[in-house]
Formats: C-alpha cells, structure tokens, sequence
C-alpha cells in the first residue's frame, strides 16, 4: 500500500476526531446555556411570586380581650425534696414563723454549720 494513502487516512482520521470533539463541545456548552437559561428563569419567577405575595399582605392589630381563669390548688404536693438537715431546719423554722434572730442590719444571721 502507498505510504502517502496511508498518512492520507491517518490524517484524515485524526481530522474527523478534532471535529467530533469540537462539535460534541459545542453540545455540550449549549446544554450548559440552556440549563443556565431554565435556572435564570425560575429564579425570576420564584421572585415574582414572592414579591406578589408579600405585596398581598394585609397587616392587622388587633387587641384580644378575654377573661383570665385562674386554678388554684389547696393542696401542695411534694415530690422528691431532698434537702440538708440544716436547709430542713430552716424550711421548719419559715414555715412555723420563727425564723433565726436577724443579726446587726435587719439580715438573718448566717448559719456557719452548712
């Protein structure tokens, strides 16, 4: 076979494979645009929407009166009171009224066993 044909082929091969890449890059950036494109566009609408919608608000005060119920409970439950001995003590004495002599300025005096 002629060495020239064959360059001949061989060049020609390597031709049509340029052009292929080229080409096939050529779709590929166009699938990129088109993409680009859809994305712009949603976005913008997404804005449109959002803005309709916010424009639509209608802020309203209004000042809700209603009666207050109000629970009470006569009987304290305790659950779990775990105290010191000398906090215990102390609890008693607040509750029976006698609390620790107040000291120089109108305060409790300090408890120095805790």
């Amino acid at each position: 076979m002629n060495p020239y044909a064959i360059l001949g082929a061989a060049l020609l091969a390597i031709a049509a494979y340029g052009a292929g890449r080229w080409d096939g890059g050529r779709l590929k950036e166009g699938e990129q645009d088109r993409t680009k494109l859809a994305v712009e566009e949603a976005a913008r609408a997404a804005r449109e929407s959002t803005a309709k919608a916010i424009a639509s608000i209608k802020v309203q005060n209004t000042t809700i009166q209603q009666r207050l119920e109000k629970e009470v409970r006569r009987e304290p439950v305790y659950r779990d009171c775990r105290l010191t001995p000398g906090g215990l003590r102390d609890l008693n004495e607040a509750l029976a009224g006698t609390g620790p002599v107040a000291g120089p300025g109108g305060v409790p005096a300090s408890d120095a066993a805790l």
